[in-house]
């Protein structure tokens, strides 16, 4: 590498020497490893790897309470979520999901408010399923557990 970027030193005799470089790369295995791991999935990382599992998308803006109250639920058992109370319609915040790849997508919406369930989409199934807030923590954090 010394000859590649022309380094030099004056030693004891005032005569130019080339030094001995050695190179480590501390996180370039585990950086090539993450790369190849999303080339190979296309970006379908394992649940329990993604950056961010669960995403709430509210319907409309009288339900951003709620949808705040379930992140808050979610952070409470240490789970990344993702909100979006924007405007935008719920078709925009699901295709933005999906292109994020985000394991889990909740949606919240009146009916959801007044039953106190929240619709939860699997990614990999594509199946809708209603789930009680009660029982929400509980069945995200089984299906976020680490499986090896």
């Amino acid at each position: 590498m010394s000859e590649r970027f022309d380094v030099h030193y004056t030693n004891e005799q005032g005569e130019f020497e080339r030094p001995v470089i050695m190179h480590q790369a501390m996180y370039g295995s585990i950086e090539r490893w993450l790369g190849i791991l999303l080339e190979v999935s296309q970006g379908n990382l394992p649940d329990w790897l993604h950056p961010v599992p669960v995403a709430i998308a509210s319907v409309n803006e009288s339900n951003s309470q709620f949808v705040r109250q379930l992140a808050a639920l979610c952070l409470a058992r240490d789970m990344r979520v993702l909100v979006d109370i924007s405007q935008n319609s719920v078709a925009r915040k699901m295709k933005r999901f999906h292109k994020q790849k985000v394991p889990y997508i909740l949606t919240v919406g009146d009916k959801e408010e007044a039953e106190k369930c929240v619709s939860v989409k699997c990614r990999k199934d594509g199946v809708m399923t209603h789930i009680p807030l009660a029982e929400l923590a509980d069945y995200l954090a089984d299906k976020l557990e680490r499986k090896l």
